[in-house]
């Protein structure tokens, strides 16, 4: 079947990525999927025995380079279904697309383990802390946000690229520039970790002047640098030998972070993932709080610490209760700490608010040391027996099915959590039941969970099968996954 071979194709063209060394076999072209399509990105200097290579490759219909570069003319793929447009970024370049789900119908093999795990590795790096152990010279942020990356010497080289997972590992994407001295690239990078290295005529290497690297798995190095979003500051102790920064972000680890020395005191730019952040500075081995910062907390065991809070004001509340003395709120966002979250009663409501992550999360109040899910909150997930109260920040897909108008109580389970057969509660509306929640950029598969009765989305064409032959239903959310041949 062709869809299959397009499929298993996949596989092989990851290994570019992993093995960068297969690239220069041929000229590139990039497989990707996106936005629900399967995308073909095709350079304007593509030569007709690469693209004879590639069609062949992918079992698709043989086309002139001239006619489809030059007149946009699509021949045999127009009648198999792909579409033709103009590259979003890349000058002179072009893509072919068509629906993933006219590639393979409604039925899909699973892929590859083994290929799923190597996407997942080629998407962006999630950290929760991170800084750049050395201030870089060739590596700079304008106001604006833009960084800039110089790759010195070199200057015989005819091409020199930047790869890495800001561009999905691309090996087109990010032309660098000739300078005086070297080359240069301009990218909008966003906060927390980059992994990249440089492709100089076809060869590609680390990052020589950045010292931060990491094994690529491969028997290769990535070059590591952290787009910072917050700086530690500490005035004054310019007596001081060594102060370091310790917090939940590291496990406390007191020697593992040194600040840095300036001329008034101490800094250390880093950054930090959303969410709330404790921590202390050490002086010469005292532990203090942050002058600085008024914001400051028991941890439930005896200690008071600084933190910080990004991400996402979240408000919680709870009605009722009128005698209680204390309610607090906790959940999976603070390891379901009961003493850190208090809420404040105003007009006879209780609410707090609270920085949280973009997520789902779950939570539960704690009344006078009773522990309750949120009453006015009919979304719940059962974990570990415990029936927890949902919450979604940022939600970015809702799920709905249609009709089941008798039906008691309908739940979403999928590889989002774990199957779970008491997983996420959803919401009637009217003739539909609905839930919103916030799902990362890739693959996810679901079912929905009618009083008991499995079943896939009668709404949604796309499906695969299971090991149970029952089918589960697929939804992409969008991913620039690329793989390159």
């Amino acid at each position: 079947m062709k869809w299959y071979r397009i499929i298993y194709s996949l596989f092989t063209l990851i290994a570019v990525q992993l093995f960068p060394a297969y690239s220069s076999m041929a000229q590139t072209s990039n497989f990707s999927i996106r936005d629900g399509n399967m995308v073909l990105t095709i350079p304007k200097d593509w030569t007709q025995a690469s693209c004879d290579s590639t069609m062949n490759y992918l079992d698709l219909a043989k086309i002139n380079v001239d006619s489809l570069i030059k007149k946009n003319m699509l021949g045999e793929l127009g009648k198999e279904g792909w579409k033709i447009r103009k590259h979003p970024k890349i000058k002179g370049t072009i893509e072919l697309y068509k629906p993933v789900s006219d590639l393979h119908g409604k039925f899909i093999k699973s892929l590859d383990t083994d290929l799923m795990r190597k996407v997942q590795a080629s998407a962006p790096t999630k950290v929760d802390f991170g800084r750049n152990k050395i201030s870089f010279t060739h590596i700079r942020e304008d106001k604006n946000g833009i960084t800039t990356i110089e790759l010195k010497g070199h200057i015989e080289a005819k091409k020199v690229m930047i790869s890495g997972n800001f561009n999905q590992w691309s090996v087109m994407l990010n032309p660098m520039q000739k300078t005086t001295n070297g080359w240069q690239v301009k990218l909008p990078l966003a906060h927390g970790k980059t992994l990249y290295k440089f492709i100089i005529d076809g060869k590609w290497i680390h990052d020589e002047m950045n010292p931060q690297i990491e094994p690529n798995g491969t028997n290769g190095l990535n070059s590591v640098y952290f787009r910072t979003n917050y700086t530690f500051v500490l005035e004054g102790f310019e007596s001081a030998k060594t102060i370091n920064l310790a917090g939940n972000f590291n496990d406390w680890n007191q020697t593992e972070i040194n600040m840095l020395r300036k001329e008034d005191g101490w800094y250390l730019p880093v950054f930090l993932n959303e969410g709330t952040h404790y921590y202390k500075f050490i002086v010469d081995g005292k532990w203090i709080l942050d002058p600085k910062n008024e914001n400051s907390r028991q941890d439930g065991f005896g200690n008071t610490n600084s933190f910080i809070t990004l991400g996402i004001k979240t408000k919680f509340s709870l009605q009722g209760y009128p005698d209680a003395s204390k309610i607090t709120v906790c959940g999976s966002f603070n390891n379901w700490n009961p003493d850190e979250i208090s809420l404040r009663k105003i007009n006879g409501i209780w609410s707090a608010s609270h920085p949280l992550p973009r997520g789902n999360h779950e939570y539960k109040f704690v009344v006078d040391g009773k522990w309750i899910p949120d009453p006015h909150n009919s979304i719940y997930h059962v974990t570990a027996g415990e029936k927890n109260s949902v919450i979604s920040v940022e939600p970015n897909h809702c799920f709905i099915l249609s009709g089941f108008p008798k039906a008691s109580r309908v739940i979403l389970a999928g590889t989002f959590n774990d199957w779970n057969p008491d997983g996420y509660t959803m919401q009637r509306n009217g003739d539909k039941w609905e839930l919103s929640l916030y799902l990362p950029p890739g693959k996810h598969l679901y079912k929905f969970i009618v009083d008991g009765q499995w079943m896939i989305d009668p709404g949604n064409p796309y499906w695969e099968q299971n090991e149970h032959n029952t089918g589960n239903s697929i939804l992409w959310m969008d991913s620039e996954i690329t793989m390159n041949k």
